[in-house]
């Protein structure tokens, strides 16, 4: 359910200022996970105001190049780090994918964390019959700017 597609490992030549983006996109990806999400959702929330929504082949290409600099974010076990590194990394390019979170409702119990963009989930096998989605967080536009006095 929450395998990486195989294409997603396929060799990336990537640049070493490719490579320390997708590093420092990892590393504060990991950071996040550690966060309850009480205190994730606001960061994540925050993050997606006023971005672009990326398109899917632009997020394919980050998600790649995240599998180049560190192959062990590919692990099942690491959906959170990987989705979430997906996020900033996107946002480190002025767009953003929608963070998905949910549930495997077949046997066994299951959470599971993904980007998609464009409605298709990026670099991640998840089919809507095997896992029910809980919650999003989706790009959107910036908040209302109120001035002073009116």
């Amino acid at each position: 359910m929450d395998r990486v597609d195989a294409r997603s490992r396929s060799d990336v030549a990537i640049s070493v200022g490719q490579r320390c983006t997708a590093l420092l996109s990892l590393l504060v990806g990991k950071l996040l996970a550690r966060l309850r999400p009480v205190r994730l959702l606001p960061v994540l929330r925050t993050l997606a105001r006023g971005a672009r929504p990326v398109d899917h082949a632009r997020a394919t290409e980050l998600h790649r190049r995240l599998l180049a600099a560190n192959i062990a974010v590919g692990r099942s076990d690491a959906c959170l780090r990987r989705s979430l590194a997906l996020v900033v990394s996107c946002r480190l390019h002025g767009t953003m994918p929608t963070w998905c979170l949910g549930v495997q409702h077949e046997s066994p119990f299951r959470a599971h964390a993904w980007c998609e963009a464009q409605g298709r989930a990026v670099g991640e096998v998840v089919s809507p019959d095997v896992v029910a989605t809980m919650l999003t967080v989706a790009p959107g536009p910036p908040p209302d700017r109120v001035r002073p006095g009116t």
